[in-house]
């Protein structure tokens, strides 16, 4: 059995695009055309925020047990070499700059993981309830709606925030 073999079974909700089986760039943007209005967030530093805690929280879920998530867990995600970060450093006097490289410091999801399932889910809810759809592709987020979801535009964006700081 190889690592895709189990990462076939982790949940990829619909509304996910980027890096996904049969999903593109181009089928992220058909469902959003022609619509009154369009959001696109992108969430900074989305995928090296993602600790390692919660990954090893999907393998338990699908029913590994905990040595095995935390071997399967190590096979998911990656640790940026400090020589990078060092190079970066030195060639960047930018206090802000270490900062910005700190989560690269820890384990953490690559950045093509599609693995977002639990936002997916809450973004597509919230979405719904203000009459729009939801896409994802990799960390930008998209929105479109009708002139009734451009009416709780500034409402639905401090939520769309909320969530994914939570």
């Amino acid at each position: 059995m190889n690592l895709r073999e189990i990462l076939q079974y982790i949940p990829v909700h619909e509304a996910a695009q980027g890096f996904c089986r049969h999903r593109s760039t181009r089928s992220a943007a058909a469902v959003h055309v022609n619509q009154h209005v369009l959001l696109r967030v992108d969430l900074q530093d989305f995928f090296p925020n993602v600790p390692v805690a919660r990954v090893a929280g999907i393998f338990c879920r699908l029913g590994y047990p905990l040595n095995v998530a935390s071997l399967l867990t190590g096979l998911c995600v990656n640790k940026t070499w400090q020589g990078v970060i060092d190079e970066v450093a030195f060639t960047n006097e930018r206090q802000d700059m270490m900062v910005w490289l700190a989560p690269l410091f820890q384990a953490h999801l690559p950045q093509r993981a599609p693995s977002a399932y639990s936002l997916d889910c809450r973004l597509a809810g919230l979405s719904k309830k203000f009459g729009g759809t939801y896409t994802r592709y990799a960390d930008d987020l998209v929105f479109r709606g009708n002139s009734q979801f451009t009416a709780s535009l500034s409402k639905f964006r401090v939520l769309i925030l909320a969530i994914a700081i939570d």
